[in-house]
């Protein structure tokens, strides 16, 4: 919704859809539609469903985040079996020129889905209570267990960094 709101000033994606995915989203200036589903692209695996290649959305489909003001942080788990960690790459080629300097990638080999805070357990396989299956999440125990920390402790920086009460979050948090 950055895109919508100039009060949005940092964003964070972490293996997130910079897309819509799912159903439509309901907004007060029209609906804003989503990508079309492939269902022929869902892989069985060993631990539950591959989703990698169910969403191929066309760059219409991509969320113009660059039309507002907000710094925008991508995390991306490059062994995602939710969501083709390639989508990532296929959104920021879209980002004008202009705008390239608010947006970041940071991309974490071996990590799939749900890159969660520190300590986590690392979610192999989820229930996806919409669709009625269990989702393969990819990754490596190790490998996730590493973005999970650093990537939180970039999030808190980006943060730090990027909205207007930093200083405030210096003094009183001790970052």
């Amino acid at each position: 919704m950055t895109r919508h709101s100039s009060t949005v000033k940092a964003v964070v994606l972490v293996n997130a859809v910079s897309f819509y995915s799912d159903v439509p989203l309901k907004f007060s200036k029209g609906d804003i539609p989503c990508t079309e589903f492939h269902f022929d692209g869902i892989v069985p695996t060993k631990n539950g469903l591959d989703f990698r290649k169910a969403q191929q959305p066309s760059d219409d489909f991509f969320i113009k985040a660059w039309e507002s003001n907000a710094s925008v942080l991508c995390i991306v788990g490059e062994d995602d079996h939710c969501l083709n960690p390639q989508l990532t790459d296929q959104f920021l080629k879209l980002v004008p020129k202009e705008h390239k300097h608010r947006f970041h990638v940071i991309k974490y080999p071996g990590a799939g889905h749900l890159i969660d805070p520190p300590f986590a357990p690392h979610c192999v396989a989820s229930f996806h209570k919409l669709m009625g299956c269990v989702l393969d999440g990819g990754g490596e125990t190790k490998h996730h267990s590493y973005a999970q920390e650093d990537s939180w402790r970039r999030i808190l920086q980006f943060f730090t960094t990027h909205l207007v009460f930093n200083n405030f979050v210096q003094e009183k948090c001790k970052l």
